[in-house]
């Protein structure tokens, strides 16, 4: 199966190769998960003005940090069950 146009995939799981979205995408993977921007932007370790400026995006948003990138891939493979796991394992770190 293809992924889909407002998001692509790399074949490094790194973030570094080839890996990219769209504002589209972004809004998209974040109504998918059940979440606001805020909490996205939480999930992303972003601010919750970098998700309004790339949900307003057209075409492919600038990603400057690999990690971001990198965290972005892990999401996108995220189902709405996952989202719990995920909030609640910096709190037992």
């Amino acid at each position: 199966a293809r992924p889909a146009r407002s998001v692509a995939g790399a074949s490094g799981a790194d973030g570094r190769k080839g890996f990219w979205i769209t504002g589209k995408g972004v809004r998209k993977l974040r109504l998918r998960l059940g979440l606001t921007q805020t909490q996205f932007a939480q999930l992303a370790d972003v601010s919750g003005q970098t998700v309004v400026n790339w949900e307003g995006t057209k075409g492919k948003i600038p990603l400057r940090r690999k990690d971001t990138s990198a965290r972005l891939q892990e999401i996108r493979l995220m189902k709405k069950r996952d989202l719990k796991k995920a909030t609640e394992a910096p709190a037992a770190s």
